[in-house]
Formats: C-alpha cells, sequence, structure tokens
C-alpha cells in the first residue's frame, strides 16, 4: 500500500519512516482498502494495527466523529 505511488494523495511514511499517515480516512476506505483487504471498514482496519503494534496517524475533521 505505502509503496504504490498511486495511494500518496492518501498514505504515506513519514518523514523519518518510523510510522505512516492516512490523510482522509474515508477516502482511504473507500478507495484503498478494498483493493488490498476482503473489506472497506475503517475501524476493522485500525483494530488490525493496533493487534500488530503499528503506530499510524491520520487527521480527522470534526465532522468525522458526528
Amino acid at each position: 500500500i505505502l509503496e504504490d505511488e498511486s495511494n500518496r494523495n492518501l498514505i504515506s511514511w513519514s518523514l523519518n519512516g518510523e510510522f505512516f499517515r492516512v490523510y482522509d480516512c474515508h477516502e482511504f476506505s473507500r478507495i484503498i482498502l478494498p483493493r488490498y483487504f476482503r473489506h472497506s471498514n475503517w475501524t476493522s482496519f485500525v483494530r488490525q494495527l493496533n493487534s500488530k503494534s503499528i503506530l499510524f496517524i491520520f487527521k480527522v475533521s470534526p465532522s468525522f466523529w458526528n
């Protein structure tokens, strides 16, 4: 996912390479997740990352939680 140049507007490594950023979790869920996983569920993706202790950062607009 991170090596694919076409995904750079939605996900990328940090400058130091210690974590990655998801810039738009809605678009990431809609476009990227179904391409690489059997689901498009953001919460499931985050749960999988947490179970593997993978550090990531995502930006969320305040309306995301409403």
